[in-house]
């Protein structure tokens, strides 16, 4: 499966959840996105999108309203997005699967839960803290592309 994953504004093009995402077998394309620029994260990520047609984007915190902004039908898996801060005035689509932890520190969990309410979208609680990173959510995510790859 093809897959573009945008990182979040702390982080880079080879996190974690790109490791993770490639050691499962996908083909992961994830492009540099400009902390200090919203325009080049948001241009960055609709090159990377038409140039490689992904089956699926997964996109954390400041990448998943990156994510949104580019207003793409593919499927989205977004990580306790920080679309309220980047871009209240986008959303997603019903096949949307948002994760996000209550105990997130950054983006408040309230967040999502109104844009999954706004959009249809399935909110899946989980996690600690806003970096996502723990073993449960990585199961958890490898489940959801699991699902996305058997749906193609």
């Amino acid at each position: 499966m093809k897959i573009v994953y945008l990182h979040g504004k702390k982080s880079n093009p080879n996190s974690n959840k790109r490791k993770l995402l490639e050691n499962m077998g996908h083909t992961v394309y994830a492009p540099f996105l400009d902390k200090d620029s919203w325009e080049q994260s948001v241009n960055a990520a609709r090159e990377v999108i038409s140039q490689h047609n992904p089956d699926i984007i997964v996109a954390s915190s400041r990448g998943a309203a990156v994510a949104m902004a580019t207003n793409t039908p593919v499927p989205l898996v977004l990580i306790a997005p920080a679309w309220a801060k980047y871009c209240p005035w986008s959303t997603c689509r019903a096949n949307t699967v948002i994760l996000h932890s209550k105990s997130d520190e950054v983006i408040p969990f309230k967040e999502s839960l109104k844009l999954s309410h706004s959009a249809g979208a399935k909110l899946v609680e989980i996690g600690s803290n806003h970096r996502m990173n723990c073993e449960g959510v990585y199961e958890t995510l490898s489940k959801i592309v699991e699902n996305k790859t058997k749906a193609q």
